[in-house]
């Protein structure tokens, strides 16, 4: 599975469903069907965008910092 947490990466302006991994009512049952079908990987893009891109997309740069990707992370480890 591969996604982006600003949602539709080509078209930002219309990105309608940015999302945070550490989501616990969207993406924690992902997590758990990801993990009941066997799937070992989930790549997610995150990451700074270049500074015309986010000066034209500044509702989206609080989905596109790693701040929630510890959270989910742990969640589920021992």
């Amino acid at each position: 599975m591969e996604g982006y947490t600003v949602g539709d990466n080509t078209h930002r302006r219309l990105a309608n469903y940015p999302y945070h991994l550490d989501d616990e009512k969207l993406m924690y049952p992902f997590y758990e069907k990801a993990v009941k079908s066997g799937s070992e990987n989930v790549c997610i893009h995150k990451g700074l965008f270049a500074p015309a891109v986010e000066e034209k997309s500044q509702r989206l740069r609080p989905y596109a910092d790693v701040s929630d990707v510890g959270k989910a992370a742990r969640t589920g480890r021992s």
